[in-house]
């Protein structure tokens, strides 16, 4: 009888193992708050963290207003807001549509913006990763720039008024170039000058991207404009 319960054991612990091995599909890449993962039709919660794997015949829950970012085994990410409980299947369908890498920076702008007023406001380092709409007449709650307002900036380059955006970015990265709103300016130049086939700019601003802000939240997608 005991050597029976041993071998069932042993079956139920090699044939998580080879379920968990077999359908890794990515990992979580940020975490604030309270999330789980179970295996579709249990009810075996478990809490998730930073580097968790995800599999693809998990369910995710997000408790509250969490907010996670999942990066799959491809490259891409996917970022869900909580109160939700979603399949990792469902995510996964989502892959199939694809955004150009201009949506997709300025989707990655936008949340930075708001992890950083967010983060002042509330005085913490973590943040809700919530993209909202910055308007220019909004604070950042960041050192105002005198001689240029960067807000009339971002607002530029969200209208895709790229001229405009880049006038006042290159302002912002020489008034001081080591800033938070700097970093931000550097993507965003880099965006816009890879948008207007202006190779020789667009690296320029990429190398000191790079060597400046190596730590960027947006570091993974300013990389991908080399491809």
């Amino acid at each position: 009888m005991k050597s029976k319960i041993i071998f069932m054991v042993f079956l139920f612990v090699l044939s998580v193992v080879m379920l968990n091995a077999q359908t890794t599909v990515g990992k979580v890449s940020f975490l604030l708050g309270q999330a789980q993962s179970a295996v579709e039709g249990t009810n075996n919660w478990e809490n998730l963290k930073m580097s968790s794997k995800i599999a693809s015949n998990h369910v995710l829950k997000l408790i509250d207003d969490t907010e996670m970012e999942i990066t799959w085994d491809n490259g891409e990410t996917t970022e869900i807001s909580g109160p939700k409980t979603v399949k990792v299947t469902e995510l996964l369908k989502g892959l199939k549509v694809q955004t150009g890498w201009l949506d997709r920076v300025k989707k990655k702008v936008g949340i930075l913006l708001t992890d950083n007023e967010n983060a002042n406001v509330r005085g913490v380092a973590g943040v809700r990763r919530t993209e909202v709409n910055i308007e220019a007449k909004d604070s950042l709650y960041w050192q105002p720039l005198q001689e240029t307002n960067f807000n009339d900036g971002y607002a530029a380059f969200k209208d895709n008024n790229f001229e405009r955006a880049s006038e006042l970015f290159e302002k912002v990265v020489m008034q001081n170039p080591l800033g938070k709103q700097a970093e931000i300016a550097r993507a965003c130049l880099v965006t816009i000058y890879t948008e207007l086939k202006n190779t020789t700019k667009a690296n320029q601003h990429l190398e000191a991207f790079l060597r400046d802000f190596p730590d960027s939240e947006l570091l993974s997608i300013m990389k991908e404009s080399k491809k």
